[in-house]
């Protein structure tokens, strides 16, 4: 066994360089995937299916909850998620997420949604799908 043997072995190196460095990553297509990036995605789209569910009179009723909720002194004022859901950066989702519960919870009611079940099936296939994805962590 060479030294440049011993040395890899006993540093947990490689002597030959991968295969998979041969291959060329498109960094505008292909990303890492990191917890708080992945959480922050579905966080994202699930404000986004909630709010696109609303009937007239659950936006309305959302709107002026949102007006009234008080936040954290410190966080930033955020904007209205049904208007300007494009507008947010991912820690502005995850702030969501800590308040969203507490909101629907002030108004949400049947005729608040318009269709309760897509969002049931919505909810169901990203409770399915969410372990899978952190199953190292469990």
């Amino acid at each position: 066994m060479s030294r440049r043997d011993q040395l890899c072995t006993e540093y947990g190196l490689r002597s030959l360089p991968s295969i998979l460095d041969k291959l060329k990553r498109e960094r505008h297509l292909q990303t890492p995937q990191d917890v708080y990036h992945a959480t922050a995605g579905k966080i994202g789209r699930l404000l986004k299916l909630t709010c696109e569910l609303f009937s007239r009179e659950g936006e309305d009723n959302f709107i002026e909850i949102w007006k009234n909720f008080e936040i954290p002194k410190r966080w930033s004022r955020l904007p209205n998620p049904i208007t300007h859901y494009n507008s947010f950066m991912m820690s502005d989702l995850l702030r969501l997420a800590m308040i969203m519960p507490f909101l629907l919870n002030q108004f949400l009611k049947e005729s608040s949604i318009e269709t309760y079940e897509e969002l049931q099936q919505c909810l169901e296939e990203e409770f399915s799908i969410l372990p899978k994805g952190f199953c190292k962590f469990c």
